[in-house]
């Protein structure tokens, strides 16, 4: 491969072969199987990130709260509310950062996902994001982009709580 080609992730799993014998079949079910589990690993992993810095964030808020609650205004308040409002900002970047990073990772583990299943009978990832659609719950295409999901939010604060009843 040359350097800077962009390969189909199709072909990098399959290394350009069409077809596979029924023993290779069973292996692939298996490699499918490790990265079903891997794919939901990631997200217990990015769950316990969320989870680690919103307890963070809370506890900086809190810490502002307290401390201009309880302390007279002076300078050194102000600069311990600066001081932790800083830190939660720094914190927030490297947050929005790593979700970016497992959103990345994810997107990249279902394309394999999806290469795998073209080979196997069913598709079942293909077929649960299909009954999603069908239900109108968009959601956010190969390359990450949300705006699908922006414009069903945006009709979504548009309709008035009448027209909630008849949508469905």
């Amino acid at each position: 491969m040359v350097e800077g080609e962009e390969r189909k992730p199709d072909e990098v799993v399959f290394r350009g072969r069409t077809s596979l014998d029924p023993g290779e079949l069973e292996i692939l079910m298996e490699q499918y199987k490790l990265f079903v589990d891997t794919s939901e690993r990631l997200v217990a992993r990015r769950q316990v990130v969320n989870t680690f810095f919103l307890s963070l964030n809370t506890l900086a808020l809190t810490l502002v709260v307290l401390i201009a609650k309880e302390v007279q205004a002076s300078p050194l308040v102000a600069t311990g509310v600066v001081v932790i409002s800083l830190a939660a900002i720094m914190l927030c970047v490297a947050w929005k950062t790593l979700v970016r990073s497992y959103a990345q990772l994810n997107r990249g583990k279902f394309t394999v996902i999806d290469c795998l299943e073209n080979r196997l009978p069913a598709a079942l990832f293909r077929a649960e994001w299909a009954g999603l659609a069908v239900t109108h719950c968009p959601r956010q295409d190969r390359h990450g982009s949300s705006a699908h999901l922006r414009q069903f939010r945006l009709r979504s604060r548009c309709r008035t709580p009448w027209q909630f009843r008849g949508a469905g």
